[in-house]
């Protein structure tokens, strides 16, 4: 369910300072897309019963955006408002793809608590993403990286299942091979075709899974033409469509 954050705009303020739109949600608990004023910062407002929290929640922050929690109606049998925003105009663009990462992935949960979960995690990739990357993104080597293992989510997802094969994906995490699923590890490289095939090892322990488990190299070849074919970004698209 796509944001329309041009028409969200002529939405009436809410009392909270919102103007926001439901874009999920279930039994007691709601998902917005929401411009916050007078600052006019984008956000996510996930909204849920206060017992679906837990005492130690810890809420991830990082250059580009900020989380905290807003008390709806007081007391453990209440509800509470997490407040995801944007801070640097910088990243607006990083954010409101986030905004709607977020939102879609909102979309297939079935309680309060797993939404909270679901929510908490996207965050902490996020998080990781900026830290390694910042606002610049991707450099071209690791956009080529990231196509490449999009196409084997994507031949993965279309024999055994797109919610499995996007689980076995834990390269984004830190793992040193990018896919780890049924006991074996597989590391997926891309090249460009045209060029002398050769494929980068970052580090060693990417050649070395742990003992008794398997590794599988898949090598993609890449035909890079402007304005021709599928982008990144459609592949991206592709797949979590």
């Amino acid at each position: 369910m796509s944001i329309d954050w041009a028409s969200l705009r002529g939405n009436p303020i809410g009392q909270d300072g919102f103007v926001r739109i439901r874009k999920a949600g279930g039994n007691a608990w709601d998902v917005y897309a929401a411009i916050e004023k007078p600052t006019d910062n984008h956000a996510v407002l996930v909204e849920v019963p206060t017992q679906a929290l837990t005492k130690t929640e810890v809420y991830p922050s990082s250059r580009g955006f900020q989380l905290d929690a807003q008390p709806v109606i007081l007391g453990r049998a209440g509800r509470t408002r997490l407040v995801l925003r944007e801070t640097l105009p910088e990243f607006r663009d990083t954010f409101l793809a986030f905004a709607q990462l977020i939102v879609d992935s909102l979309n297939s949960v079935r309680n309060a608590e797993e939404a909270v979960h679901v929510l908490l995690t996207q965050l902490v990739r996020w998080q990781t993403f900026l830290h390694r990357h910042g606002a610049r993104g991707l450099s071209d080597e690791e956009q080529q990286g990231l196509y490449g293992e999009l196409c084997f989510i994507e031949e993965a997802g279309g024999r055994l299942g797109f919610q499995p094969a996007v689980e076995w994906w834990t390269g984004p995490s830190g793992t040193d091979q990018d896919f780890e699923a049924y006991g074996a590890a597989v590391e997926v490289k891309t090249s460009r075709s045209g060029s002398e095939p050769r494929m980068t090892i970052s580090s060693v322990t990417q050649m070395e899974p742990p003992p008794e488990i398997p590794l599988f190299l898949v090598h993609l070849s890449l035909d890079v033409r402007q304005g021709r074919d599928e982008t990144l970004v459609q592949k991206v698209e592709a797949v979590r469509t």
